[in-house]
């Protein structure tokens, strides 16, 4: 079988596949017990006797509930574990963090090392006792880890929305979401988490050489942010102070002003003029 023909077959039967995965069940009559019944992840769900409406209900509520998480059965919140909420919380994960090319994106692979150290330490904890403390245990062991202090603070948040979505669906209680985020993140200088390394700017033959391969006017702005350390939205947003009401005006001016108020990075920083 040729490449094309092989890729072709393989992809009709990932469609024929993927359709079987999209059916809804439907409901079964038990002979023994005289009910109508669906078989919803491997769990028999009795609905009632034939003809009765309120079996009809209870079949339609039960698929609805089912569908809702993620083709799952609703878990007990007083039996849950960490480990099977993981396990839930990444089948709802996989189908919502994917991308049409390759169905992965990197903030899967994010979560999967963000709940590689929780799995580790309280995999067989109920997951409606995991609180502050066990989220400050799971964040030292990320510092153990050699992870730098902006990254621990992504990666806990990361945990903090898996038990939102838990909370969402009914599967830990909602006071467990509260209480964890009353936990703060690290700050510069106050744990034992290392900082991360200064991006360094790039090297002024580098951006130079780029020169002519760019227009004149990227060049200038190029060249603007090399003048006055602005960002790269910085420049693209100036405009000539008459464009707004006198569009067609030529420009009379040998300089555009712009007033910098602040940068987003740093908490003060005096008003420049650019």
């Amino acid at each position: 079988m040729s490449n094309v023909a092989s890729s072709q077959f393989q992809g009709r039967r990932h469609t024929k596949d993927s359709a079987r995965n999209r059916r809804v069940p439907s409901l079964r009559f038990h002979k023994a017990s005289g009910q109508n019944y669906v078989v919803l992840s491997g769990k028999a769900i009795y609905c009632g006797r034939p003809g009765d409406p309120a079996t009809e209900q209870r079949y339609h509520q039960a698929i609805g509930e089912w569908l809702a998480a993620g083709r799952q059965l609703p878990a007990d919140p007083t039996t849950l574990t960490v480990k099977e909420l993981l396990a839930r919380f990444w089948t709802h994960a996989e189908q919502y963090y994917r991308t049409l090319i390759d169905g992965r994106i990197k903030e899967l692979e994010q979560y999967r090392l963000a709940l590689r150290p929780l799995k580790e330490l309280h995999a067989d904890t109920p997951g409606a006792d995991f609180g502050p403390r066990a989220l400050k245990a799971v964040r030292l062991k990320m510092i153990d880890m050699r992870w730098c202090r902006p990254y621990v603070n992504k990666q806990v948040n990361r945990i903090r929305h898996v038990f939102k979505w838990a909370v969402g669906d009914e599967i830990v209680p909602g006071s467990v979401l509260y209480t964890l985020q009353a936990v703060p993140g690290l700050r510069r200088g106050r744990s034992d988490a290392s900082e991360p390394d200064a991006v360094k700017p790039v090297p002024l033959e580098m951006v130079e050489a780029i020169e002519p391969f760019l227009s004149r006017q990227v060049w200038a702005m190029v060249r603007l942010q090399l003048f006055t350390a602005a960002r790269a939205a910085n420049p693209r947003a100036r405009r000539h102070p008459n464009h707004a009401t006198q569009p067609n005006e030529p420009n009379t001016q040998s300089r555009w002003p712009a007033t910098v108020a602040r940068r987003r990075d740093l908490w003060e920083t005096p008003t420049r003029r650019t």
